[in-house]
């Protein structure tokens, strides 16, 4: 699923909370909605903080140490940087759904 399609979707479940408003105000307020979300997400995960999402799961940024790797093929020896990686554990309410 896309994020557009993610947008429709939500705007078409979204009643308008009573307002009453067009579909493509809709589409452009959950955008908007979700946009902002987005932002703090990348913004925290940036920043070396955990996101979690209950009923979704957590984000966490984790530390991968420095280590040299050993092509096979080549015979060489390289080094892979110490870098962050992100790693995304699934809720319960997530796993037992796809089990479903």
């Amino acid at each position: 699923m896309t994020k557009t399609e993610l947008i429709e979707r939500a705007a078409a479940r979204w009643d308008g909370g009573g307002l009453k408003m067009l579909k493509t105000d809709q589409k452009t307020l959950v955008s908007d909605i979700l946009g902002c979300i987005l932002d703090e997400v990348e913004g925290a995960l940036r920043d070396k903080i955990e996101v979690k999402i209950e009923g979704f799961g957590t984000l966490k940024p984790t530390f991968q140490k420095r280590r040299s790797r050993h092509n096979i093929q080549t015979g060489e020896t390289d080094v892979h940087e110490a870098h962050y990686a992100l790693r995304f554990r699934p809720s319960k309410r997530l796993r037992d759904a796809l089990k479903e």
